[in-house]
């Protein structure tokens, strides 16, 4: 389905929180910030590589890793017509779905 100039995808937005949870949920981050902060004295010099990390990570959010996915057929998408699309994708779903019903 393809969306309208404009549209969102997510309607909605993100689900609310209640004002209470966010509270606690704060509470525990000033908590969790304590904890890491005295990791940092630790011994152990990996306990304090991962607290700096985990601190460093909750002050400017995580690194972003980027993936890069090739299909062995290396299928070049944008020479395909919307039937050869379709057709491509109704293989990836009946694949999936497949795979699905041979793990169970």
């Amino acid at each position: 389905m393809a969306w309208k100039k404009g549209q969102s995808g997510n309607p909605g937005g993100r689900p609310k929180t209640s004002h209470e949870a966010r509270l606690a949920c704060q509470a525990l981050n000033d908590e969790t910030l304590s904890v890491l902060a005295e990791l940092l004295t630790n011994a152990d010099a990996s306990i304090r590589f991962k607290a700096a990390c985990r601190i460093r990570d909750e002050a400017n959010g995580r690194p972003v890793q980027a993936i890069e996915l090739q299909r062995k057929d290396e299928l070049e998408l944008t020479n395909k017509s919307e039937a050869e699309l379709m057709a491509i994708v109704q293989g990836a779903v009946t694949e999936q779905a497949s795979r699905k019903g041979g793990a169970d």
